[in-house]
């Protein structure tokens, strides 16, 4: 999963640093956590899952990325600039990452983010396959704004049209899917959260 978020307040929301300025990793071992139960917080520090060592899963990477499953399949890696996230790795099973950030006193009329997903179909079910998870909160409504969920579980039911299936087992949106959120008068200044969770398919 890439993603970039473009707004004045969110500090690197482009990721044009090169790395993840501004924003909370997490990383830990997902393979005793079934998707209904994982959640972002368990992954970030302080939370049960959380372990240091796996941070580097993630990576900021630039135009020249070539996804090493889909390769030129999945289109470019890049949005918009030259960078984007890479949220978890594309290799080692039973993990998952986490990138998070929160922004208080939020002024921009708009919230704009784009992303991609890779899904692997392993042959687990739906609560044991590999998973996406984004969600923008409004903290201080305490509701969840957008959520887009999305696993690779053996029936295929677990993504929608945005997705292609490549016949070898894994599942990707081949475009960029771009997500734009026109804030309320009520909600501008508000403190809002943006996570982004990649998690592997549960041995």
């Amino acid at each position: 999963s890439a993603t970039a978020a473009s707004a004045t307040t969110f500090t690197n929301g482009g990721f044009e640093t090169g790395n993840f300025s501004g924003w909370t990793q997490g990383a830990g071992f997902r393979g005793n956590t079934a998707n209904s139960a994982l959640t972002t917080a368990m992954l970030l520090p302080g939370g049960s899952l959380y372990d240091a060592s796996l941070l580097g899963h993630s990576a900021v990477v630039n135009a020249s990325y070539v996804d090493p499953n889909l390769g030129a399949s999945l289109g470019g890696a890049v949005y918009s600039l030259n960078f984007s996230a890479r949220v978890e790795d594309t290799t080692n099973g039973g993990y998952a990452s986490v990138i998070s950030q929160t922004v208080a006193n939020y002024t921009d009329a708009n919230i704009f983010f784009a992303w991609k997903a890779v899904l692997e179909n392993g042959g687990h079910t739906a609560e044991q396959s590999a998973e996406m998870l984004i969600e923008l909160t409004d903290n201080t409504t305490n509701q969840v704004i957008v959520r887009r969920q999305f696993n690779a579980g053996a029936s295929g039911v677990g993504v929608d049209t945005r997705f292609t299936n490549n016949g070898s087992g894994f599942f990707y949106t081949p475009q960029w899917q771009i997500e734009q959120l026109s804030l309320t008068s009520t909600q501008i200044g508000d403190t809002f959260t943006l996570s982004v969770l990649g998690a592997d398919c549960e041995p």
